[in-house]
């Protein structure tokens, strides 16, 4: 049978090994959840960028969607022999073109929208991954620290059981 002090001294090195083998665990799986929100920063670039292009589509869209508006317009009010230099025929004209642009500001307002909240979904991937970064570093460093006052107590406690034995 084992001398008491020497079961201490296992069970100190078995809770020393414990405490960094959980601390190594808590680490790598905050280092893996890091991982996982750089991998979502980078998808959410490419959001970024796909909703760029899409809304720089849709602006020109609306733009020649309204360019054909305003030719057949034309053509329409000059196949009726109108003038198209004053009056109603130019104001038509006018007022169309003003609200082709205003259309196509939407679209362009819309697209930075949406890029915006895409670029502040990115920036807290990025904040949770610095976050999880610290918390992978900060539990390595706890786990050994806690293994040191482990070890300091188990060691204690074995002098405090040899001192009790001599003296």
């Amino acid at each position: 049978m084992c001398e008491p002090a020497t079961l201490m001294l296992m069970g100190t090195v078995a809770s020393v090994l414990g405490g960094m083998q959980q601390a190594s665990a808590a680490s790598a799986n905050a280092k893996f959840q890091q991982k996982i929100a750089m991998d979502n920063a980078e998808r959410t670039s490419q959001e970024m960028r796909d909703a760029k292009e899409r809304g720089a589509d849709n602006e020109q869209q609306v733009l020649a969607d309204g360019s054909r508006v305003v030719a057949n317009t034309r053509g329409a009010l000059g196949v009726n022999n109108m003038d198209l230099s004053f009056g109603s025929p130019l104001d038509t004209i006018l007022n169309t073109s003003v609200e082709i642009e205003r259309d196509a500001y939407r679209t362009r307002k819309n697209t930075e929208r949406e890029v915006n909240d895409l670029q502040q979904k990115k920036t807290n991937y990025l904040n949770n991954a610095s976050a999880r970064g610290a918390e992978a570093s900060n539990a390595k460093t706890a786990g050994w620290i806690a293994g040191v006052g482990t070890a300091l107590g188990g060691a204690s406690s074995v002098y405090k059981y040899k001192a009790s034995i001599e003296g």
